[in-house]
């Protein structure tokens, strides 16, 4: 897939009010795909006022084992006072 459309594909779901779809980038091993992602897309998305999390999904074998991984790297954001 070329960087241009990935990209370009980033940008169309950043402005899309509502999404009922994810974007994933497949690629072998060591092609460059968190490096791209990291280096390329985080800068994207920071552009539009958000702020992107990245978490692996290896040796991941549940939806529950995502829900808390997602959460562990969330809550690094919660402000001490606040919790």
């Amino acid at each position: 897939m070329e960087k241009k459309y990935i990209t370009d594909s980033v940008k169309e779901y950043l402005e899309s009010i509502n999404t009922n779809y994810a974007i994933m980038i497949s690629g072998e091993w060591g092609c460059g795909k968190t490096y791209f992602i990291k280096d390329k897309v985080f800068e994207l998305i920071k552009g539009n006022s958000q702020y992107p999390i990245y978490i692996s999904l290896t040796g991941v074998d549940s939806e529950k084992s995502i829900e808390e991984k997602i959460l562990n790297t969330l809550i690094r954001f919660i402000p001490k006072n606040r919790m």
